[in-house]
């Protein structure tokens, strides 16, 4: 029922005005450097309401009306339709994760994973190949 819910996408300058929910500090120090990097330009001292130790409990307090998040899209896998999630204008630097694994080979789940992967993203299975 938030306002933001009926925009396609919001620019960040209107986010920084908003109270947010975000991940404690001592437990995600990654995500405080991505909020302070996607909020660099904005005027707004940024208000983090409440900090939370997990997504369950962050996605519980965005649906409370706590607040609003930012948070990665892979966040909907667990709040399901219970929150709407919406790009942030400009969109922030994508997170870019790397597997490493022992020279004698890969478990059979590691296998699925990376199988997994090269489905989802080609850039993925040209890193995977060489």
């Amino acid at each position: 029922k938030h306002p933001f819910a009926r925009h396609r996408s919001m620019p960040v300058a209107q986010i920084a005005r908003e109270p947010l929910i975000a991940f404690d500090r001592k437990d995600y120090p990654d995500y405080h450097e991505m909020l302070d990097n996607v909020f660099v330009g904005t005027k707004f001292k940024l208000r983090i309401a409440e900090e939370h130790d997990s997504s369950t409990s962050l996605i519980a307090a965005i649906e409370a009306g706590a607040g609003v998040a930012v948070c990665a899209e892979s966040l909907v896998c667990t709040a399901g339709l219970r929150l709407k999630v919406i790009p942030i204008k400009p969109p922030p630097a994508p997170v870019i994760i790397g597997a490493a694994w022992r020279a004698s080979g890969l478990s059979p789940a590691a296998m699925d994973f990376l199988g997994c992967a090269k489905e989802v993203n080609p850039t993925v299975r040209s890193l995977i190949e060489r």
